[in-house]
């Protein structure tokens, strides 16, 4: 058997994927996936408060001198069972989009059996497990993010504004919609 090295650089580029393919020699190829990383221009902020949805945006706006609208459809979770609170705003002189979004919502449902002491049960949903603690998520420019976060952090209404987990990048991914 004559062993014959055979090099072929083939270069495949898709949306946010490139593939590498390289003939090393006649019976074996070698395989090489490289996936860039995105850094998108946008950070997610955790927001622990006990205001609801529109008293937060409310709140923001007047806070952040800014125009959060509720978008007119919610982010659906679960087969379409939870609905989460969605508000943007879409400044075109600073080029900045931003959106608050819920991660906490509360249904109320009944019990089957009627002997029960209470009718209706309260139960928390979250949009992202992992965050259980976190109430809502504003997706903002990263111009923004420091003085946005020093603002928050110094509001009486908001207990605790902190930038997502680095380990909970995927969280953010997720919510590009």
């Amino acid at each position: 058997m004559i062993f014959c090295p055979v090099y072929a650089n083939l270069t495949i580029k898709t949306r946010s994927l490139i593939v590498y393919l390289q003939l090393i020699n006649l019976e074996m190829l070698k395989h090489t996936l490289f996936v860039p990383k995105e850094e998108s221009g946008h950070q997610l902020l955790c927001l622990h408060t006990s205001l609801p949805s529109h008293q937060l945006a409310f709140y923001l706006n007047k806070r952040l001198n800014i125009k959060l609208k509720r978008d007119k459809n919610d982010l659906d979770a679960r087969n379409n069972t939870e609905q989460y609170p969605v508000f943007s705003y879409c400044s075109p002189k600073e080029k900045s989009n931003w959106r608050l979004i819920g991660n906490k919502v509360q249904t109320s449902g009944q019990f089957e059996n009627s002997e029960s002491l209470f009718e209706t049960t309260e139960q928390v949903h979250y949009l992202f497990n992992t965050l259980n603690s976190v109430d809502y998520l504003l997706d903002l420019d990263t111009t923004h993010q420091v003085s946005v976060q020093d603002k928050l952090q110094q509001s009486p209404l908001i207990q605790s504004c902190y930038p997502l987990p680095n380990h909970l990048a995927y969280i953010k991914q997720q919510l590009s919609f």
